[in-house]
């Protein structure tokens, strides 16, 4: 045996755990697929829950650009109404 090694475990370390190896049993196994079935249809509500206020956010908001866009072509078309009236009077006044 060469010396580098240790012949035990020190003591602070403990004993390498086999756990891992116990098998699971049918129900257990159920109950974890099941849980995570749930897990993830909740994920996937959520997930939608948020896309769903997400784009009534995003319609609300374009409803409100459409309105502000709509006004500024009224303003836009009232203004160009009252330019064209004033060079309208503006020529009428100016034959002789």
């Amino acid at each position: 045996m060469p010396p580098c090694l240790p012949p035990y475990l020190p003591p602070c370390l403990p004993p390498p755990s086999k756990s891992h190896l116990r098998r699971r049993s049918k129900k257990t196994i159920k109950k974890i697929d099941w849980r995570e079935r749930k897990r993830e249809e909740r994920k996937a509500l959520k997930k939608e829950k948020r896309e769903r206020e997400r784009g009534e956010k995003r319609e609300g908001e374009r409803e409100q650009r459409e309105e502000r866009e709509r006004r500024e072509r009224e303003r836009e078309s009232e203004g160009e109404r009252e330019r064209a009236d004033r060079d309208q009077a503006s020529q009428i006044s100016s034959y002789p």
